[in-house]
């Protein structure tokens, strides 16, 4: 993004070129890809959920706020809705160990986000409250 804007400037003439931009840059995080449970990543998060489990190390983990609205047709909804349930799977294996699990994927409305992840003022102000409560063992 830095780069365009170096490019092209600043403005709110090339907001959307900018925007355009960011969403090719994320697309292929969201596009039709099934996580795989003996994949690195699952492996690794189980190395370290089992570490800090064996360790008794209270754990609190948030699946973290994403704007489904900003990337269109760039999501593939059905992939995205399975691999949320895969995590969600995974982690609950952990919670009869003391584990909390929350997936806030979705909990705030588009109007919260800059784009596809990243929170404005307002959004992060709520996250903050949010997780608050939840590491003081509410339910947000």
């Amino acid at each position: 993004q830095r780069q365009l804007e170096g490019v092209v400037g600043r403005n709110d003439a090339e907001a959307d070129i900018i925007e355009a931009a960011l969403k090719q840059k994320v697309a292929p995080y969201y596009q039709p890809y099934l996580w795989d449970r003996g994949a690195l990543p699952f492996t690794c998060l189980k190395d370290v959920l089992d570490q800090w489990v064996q360790r008794r190390v209270p754990l609190t983990v948030v699946l973290t706020p994403q704007n489904e609205d900003f990337l269109g047709s760039y999501l593939d909804k059905p992939s995205f809705e399975k691999n949320r349930k895969a995590l969600a799977a995974f982690m609950k294996t952990y919670q009869s160990q003391g584990l909390v699990y929350e997936d806030w994927s979705g909990k705030y409305p588009s109007s919260f986000f800059l784009d596809h992840c990243h929170l404005k003022p307002e959004g992060n102000r709520r996250y903050a409250v949010d997780l608050q409560v939840l590491l003081e063992g509410k339910r947000p």
